[in-house]
């Protein structure tokens, strides 16, 4: 792939000089496609007054070993050339703990667009929400686990929704066997993927959130922005997002004992439910509407005299 970042570099470089760009902004996927958001990176910051800028959204891995001597070169062009910027605390410390990186990278958190608060309607069942991939990082299988152990200990009326891409056919038949096998069909609804999943946010009463690894999760922000509380694991930035017993909670990895705790604290305090959902709303409209986020990269341009 080295071969192909070089000539990559060669041919953006000539790509960008023809079209005079004087601001380049370069969004970081994940791979192949971020090898080449960064040796477009390294181009346009090689043009003369071209101001480059380098977003990365996810937390970083350490550099192949097999090619330590390449990637210390690639970080050090990137690091010394262009701004980047990140979209949390987390990922900013991140990335200087595992890459060649010293420059202070600007953290500017993503936003989604305002909505209405919900209405919260007490009801019998207890309705928990999970909007993303089904996969191993995602673990939605403690989430599965617990609601075993809540029917079977505690017989409460709860009910869970995992709403998303079943791309990943093992991991999804492994929820499904684990639902058959323990008599959940009636407790555990999968859904399919949703390009607006706002009508779930409105119509649950909690987001569950069970990720390995995380960066700054959207779907809690969405959530937020309807006045949903949130349960999720500690991952990533997560801790910017939910402020831990105020809008939701925060547990350690794996801990299945205290994630039952806080689904049966709101279900046995109903009144809860609004008090830290109003909260969420509140923190989401203080800090991460997309026009937060607009202005504050707005900010950053002005600054650089662009």
């Amino acid at each position: 792939r080295y071969p192909l970042i070089i000539l990559s570099i060669v041919y953006f470089y000539f790509l960008f000089k023809k079209y005079n760009i004087d601001l380049y902004i370069s969004n970081n996927g994940g791979y192949p496609g971020g090898e080449y958001n960064r040796s477009s990176t390294i181009s346009a910051s090689l043009l003369t007054n071209c101001k480059t800028y380098h977003i990365f959204h996810s937390l970083a891995k350490p550099s192949n070993k097999l090619f330590k001597y390449v990637e210390y070169f690639y970080d050090k062009l990137i690091d010394n050339r262009c701004q980047l910027i990140t979209d949390s605390e987390m990922s900013a410390i991140e990335i200087k703990k595992t890459r060649n990186i010293n420059q202070k990278i600007e953290v500017i958190y993503n936003g989604v667009k305002d909505s209405e608060i919900k209405n919260y309607i007490e009801s019998d069942c207890l309705k928990l929400l999970h909007v993303g991939l089904l996969d191993d990082n995602k673990n939605q299988m403690i989430l599965l686990e617990s609601m075993k152990i809540i029917k079977t200990e505690y017989n409460l009326d709860i009910s869970l929704y995992l709403v998303g891409d079943h791309s990943d056919k093992i991991y999804t038949d492994k929820l499904k066997k684990f639902i058959k096998n323990n008599d959940l069909g009636s407790n555990i609804f999968l859904e399919e993927f949703t390009n607006n999943p706002y009508s779930y946010y409105y119509d649950m009463d909690i987001l569950l959130l069970s990720p390995k690894v995380e960066s700054f999760p959207t779907v809690i922000l969405e959530a937020m922005s309807v006045g949903l509380p949130v349960i999720t694991t500690r991952a990533g930035g997560v801790g910017e997002q939910v402020i831990n017993n105020k809008t939701g909670f925060i547990i350690e990895q794996n801990d299945i004992d205290d994630l039952i705790d806080k689904i049966v604290f709101f279900y046995n305090n109903r009144s809860k439910i609004e008090e830290f959902g109003s909260d969420a709303y509140k923190v989401f409209n203080d800090r991460f509407q997309i026009k937060i986020m607009m202005n504050t990269y707005n900010n950053l341009f002005s600054k650089n005299n662009w």
